[in-house]
This record gives C-alpha cells, sequence and structure tokens, in this order.
C-alpha cells in the first residue's frame, strides 16, 4: 500500500452557519503511468520570486511521503525524464475573484493528472508566508492528481472518510473557508486525508 502523509500550512475558519465535513470526494484516478516523476514549472519565471520558496517546500513534503514508493516523485524545473509537468501559470483576475489560485483535472480519457494550476496575482499576497505558498500549492497539485474538496458532492466519495474531528484542518477544504490572512499553525493533514490520498494511488 502506498502511504502518503501531506502536512500543509492552512489556517481555517468557520463562515456564517458552515457546517463542514471531513468527508472526501474525487474525480477520478490518476493513471499511475504518470506519477513516476512529476515536473512542476514556472510558466513566467518572474513568478518564482514570490512563489519559488512555496513550490520547494510543498514538493519537499510530497517526496518525503512518497518516499517510500520509488514509483512517484515530484521535483521542479525541467530535469530530464519527467513523466508529467504541471504548470504554474498566472494571471490577472481582480482581487474579487474566487480563486486565488486554481487547477487543472484528471482527464477523462487517458487519466493524466492536471496539466496546469493557475495563480491569481491580484490576490498573491494574502499567501504572505512560504508556509502558507506551500499549503495552497499542496492543496491545488491534491487537484491536479483527482481530489476534490471536503464538500463537494459531484465527486465520489471517498470510503472511511467522513466525521474527522479535525474537519476544519483538512487539506481539501474548500478555498473560500480559507482564511489565508491569518498566520498559519503548526501543519497537520488529517487522518482522513491520509485515507483519501492512499486510496487515490493504492491502483
Amino acid at each position: 500500500m502506498k502511504k502518503l502523509i501531506l502536512l500543509v500550512s492552512l489556517s481555517v475558519m468557520v463562515l456564517g452557519s458552515f457546517s463542514a465535513h471531513a468527508t472526501h470526494y474525487y474525480d477520478k484516478k490518476p493513471n499511475m503511468s504518470y506519477l513516476n516523476k512529476i515536473c512542476i514549472v514556472f510558466q513566467k519565471p518572474s513568478d518564482q520570486s514570490h512563489w519559488g520558496d512555496g513550490l520547494s517546500l510543498a514538493v519537499q513534503r510530497y517526496n518525503q511521503f512518497f518516499s517510500s514508493n520509488p514509483d512517484v516523485s515530484f521535483t521542479s524545473g525541467y530535469p530530464s525524464g519527467c513523466s508529467h509537468y504541471i504548470e504554474l501559470r498566472s494571471k490577472r483576475l481582480g482581487y474579487n475573484h474566487y480563486f486565488a489560485l486554481e487547477a487543472d483535472k484528471v482527464s477523462s480519457w487517458s487519466r493524466r493528472p492536471g496539466d496546469w494550476i493557475m495563480i491569481n496575482t491580484d490576490r498573491e499576497n494574502d499567501y504572505s508566508s512560504r508556509d502558507l505558498r506551500a499549503g495552497i500549492l499542496m492543496h491545488e497539485i491534491g487537484h491536479t492528481l483527482g481530489l476534490k474538496h471536503t464538500n463537494d458532492g459531484a465527486g465520489t466519495a471517498i470510503p472511511n472518510t467522513n466525521n474527522d474531528s479535525y474537519a476544519y484542518a483538512s487539506v481539501f477544504l474548500p478555498e473560500d473557508h480559507i482564511e489565508p490572512i491569518q498566520q498559519p499553525t503548526i501543519p497537520v493533514l488529517t487522518n482522513f486525508d491520509k485515507r483519501a490520498l492512499e486510496f487515490l494511488v493504492n491502483q
């Protein structure tokens, strides 16, 4: 079994009468042949000055928890032998745009992981620390691998991932319930986050 533990730095708050739950959902499982060496690259070199440290930490975290699986690895840049590229793109979408970041999803027919993560540069200063940048990038990388938000009933529920007592700390909590302005606490991935990721790559 492939065991994944992701640690992210996300500060979470409850908005209004929102009732969080930690049921995890996925769209499609990625084809494992693409996960051997995922290379995450910047479309614009200028974005690296703000996001480079967060990406390095996100890649480090993923590799730490894939360390027991020689068939899955992540790196940044353009080394040789990449099995798949995820491109970090950027665009001015306005501060009131719903997403600060959003991501492509697993291909319907080939089950190739998503090809891109889009950064809304009008909101990037909300992510003022390396840990916050790493946390949101890990969240989006999870989307490119097929995971959806914890409240996304449009996806397929992942067994044994409901009613987590740490629901508000879930890596895959919807972005509109994450408060990036607050400084992060010690990063924690819930047990059900781990189960969801194990399910995703256990094929």
